[in-house]
């Protein structure tokens, strides 16, 4: 079962209030302290969001379900990408990019233009992904 855009919303939004109660697993709090930054973890949310229960206990098995993930489409790409930023200013852009309406060139043009180097790099290594 892959994680779908609305379950990557859903994550975001957990990211933001920093808890949530997962059926079967109980309260599980979003902690910079505890977690390995902000983005890569809102995979881990999205994954726990569609019904993943076992990710805290095999890493490898999660950046490789984010990569396959990112295979189907240059969208999807391009999220998986900007989701290994651990910078929380993130955040806005991928909610611009869960967005179908959203052009994701001009998401990504825009991001450069961030105040966060971190942002920048990612949003750089996007659009080299995607540009022939």
């Amino acid at each position: 079962m892959k994680p779908t855009f609305a379950d990557l919303k859903k994550a975001i939004k957990i990211a933001r209030k920093g808890k949530h109660h997962y059926p079967g697993l109980g309260l599980i709090k979003y902690d910079q302290d505890q977690w390995c930054g902000t983005a890569c973890c809102v995979w881990g949310h999205a994954m726990l969001v569609a019904g993943h229960t076992r990710i805290f206990k095999d890493q490898g098995t999660v950046l490789e379900k984010l990569y396959t993930w990112g295979d189907q489409s240059n969208r999807h790409l391009v999220i998986a990408t900007m989701l290994g930023t651990h910078d929380r200013k993130v955040l806005p852009i991928l909610e611009k990019l869960l967005d179908k309406k959203q052009d994701i060139i001009m998401v990504l043009l825009k991001a450069k233009k961030s105040a966060s180097m971190a942002v920048k790099y990612y949003a750089e290594e996007a659009l080299q992904r995607i540009e022939p």
